[in-house]
């Protein structure tokens, strides 16, 4: 008989986020040079990936972002999700210039969020992603 499978850890659960997050973007960027905010949740294994429906053709990413974290807060508080992130396009200071960047607003239950920024650049049309920057971040579904 097999041992079970344990549960995922935070860390790998977190890890899991910010990879399948990073590698939608990409392929977003690379097929359509842009990007909605969209967001990805964990529950156990499972994830999940969610839009924001509105009925705008080229609504304000901001307003994405608050339609996404409204549906993201409601999940938590219900329990049917361990973590979420909440990915957009941005762009950064990063020393004395300004670069194309993959913001993630990364939380999970009963730990602080943090904010991932992933630089990245388009060398013929691939994206590839530089280091990470983070920074504390907001509560937007787990407070």
């Amino acid at each position: 008989m097999s041992e079970p499978t344990p549960a995922p850890t935070r860390e790998q659960q977190l890890d899991v986020l910010a990879e399948i997050c990073a590698k939608f973007a990409a392929e977003q960027l690379e097929r359509h040079d842009e990007f909605y905010p969209f967001a990805a949740t964990i529950a156990g294994r499972q994830v999940q990936m969610v839009a924001a429906e509105t009925t705008e053709e080229r609504p304000a990413a901001d307003a994405v972002i608050t339609l996404l974290a409204e549906g993201l807060r409601r999940q938590a508080r219900a329990g049917e999700i361990d973590g979420c992130a909440i990915a957009a396009d941005v762009r950064v200071v990063d020393g004395d210039r300004t670069r194309d960047a993959l913001r993630l607003d990364v939380e999970h239950r009963g730990a602080p969020p943090i904010t991932v920024f992933l630089p990245y650049t388009r060398p013929g049309g691939q994206v590839e992603f530089g280091d990470p920057l983070t920074e504390p971040g907001t509560v937007r579904a787990f407070g």
